[in-house]
């Protein structure tokens, strides 16, 4: 028999496929995790292997993945999969590494990296840019992504510090949505 892929996200499912694989992979997960041997091999990607049982349990074997929905940077490099083929969402689960040069050195720290795991708090409010060289379109667009939204969230320096949400006097800044009605904190 066969069993769902795992991969690529997103994962198209009926609202009914997904009431009923929901709970059944909540369990797994749970019961993955406390399976010594299954943790150890699985590591942090054992959620995306209990949903993957859990699809199979309730009987689903195939489920639609849309490839070019979402981009894994950097082993995507340009901001759509083809002509007329953009990606939606990017997905950064990889280290980025790259030498000063720009090349890619995957495997291996590069002179300028990027990698989620580095973080056990925050990141900063403005990661440093990749090299100059680099030709990687979606790595570059993720860390501006990335430097915008820690540039614009009031309070950041403070979160960045303490890991906390706190009160502060920070407005949100007119310039990111000029004409957009929004409550200020």
């Amino acid at each position: 028999e066969t069993i769902a892929p795992m991969g690529n996200s997103p994962t198209f499912l009926s609202m009914k496929q997904m009431r009923d694989v929901v709970p059944l992979w909540q369990n797994m997960s749970v019961a993955i995790f406390k399976d010594k041997e299954a943790n150890e091999k699985w590591g942090w990607v054992q959620e995306m292997y209990a949903f993957t049982i859990s699809l199979y349990v309730i009987g689903v074997r195939h489920v639609d993945l849309i490839l070019h929905m979402m981009a894994q940077p950097p082993w995507d490099s340009r901001m759509q999969m083809g002509p007329g083929r953009p990606y939606y969402i990017l997905h950064y689960t990889y280290g980025n590494d790259f030498s000063a040069e720009g090349k890619h050195t995957p495997g291996k720290f590069g002179f300028w990296r990027f990698d989620k795991r580095t973080y056990s708090k925050p990141p900063p409010r403005r990661l440093g840019d990749p090299p100059e060289q680099m030709q990687n379109d979606i790595v570059r667009a993720l860390i501006s992504h990335i430097n915008e939204a820690t540039e614009n969230i009031p309070c950041w320096d403070e979160y960045y510090k303490t890991g906390q949400l706190a009160e502060c006097e920070e407005k949100i800044p007119n310039s990111i949505y000029p004409t957009a009605k929004r409550r200020q904190p």
